[in-house]
């Protein structure tokens, strides 16, 4: 799975990839079936990759399935390889002006003992 910094506490967490700051720009690839046994071995963790990398996916695929946050696409044709890279355009989020994002993560990801 390849998630932005704001994808990575979502999907990616629950597969067991890092949450990314968001005042950084990278991209993340998480294994969601990481195989560990003694022919094969997986990286076994999440890899941080700088925002101008592009992540190839090649193979020799006779039906894929994308699933793009909300979206899924399906390719009926034998897929050969993809290139996921993060794009140029930027989305800006406003939030109240109290907004802190490590204060988020706590309330959603810690419980608090009061």
């Amino acid at each position: 799975m390849v998630a932005s910094v704001l994808g990575s506490s979502a999907y990616n967490k629950s597969l067991g990839g890092a949450i990314i700051d968001t005042s950084l720009e990278a991209m993340e690839l998480t294994e969601i079936a990481t195989i560990q046994n003694n022919a094969y071995r997986s990286l076994g963790s999440s890899l941080v990759i700088h925002p101008k990398r592009t992540i190839t996916l090649s193979g020799d695929f006779p039906k894929a399935i994308v699933g793009l946050d909300f979206k899924v696409i399906e390719n009926d044709e034998k897929l050969l390889s993809m290139d996921i890279y993060l794009s140029s355009k930027y989305v800006q989020l406003y939030h109240q002006h109290n907004y802190q994002y490590l204060d988020i993560l706590r309330k959603t990801f810690v419980v608090d003992k009061e």
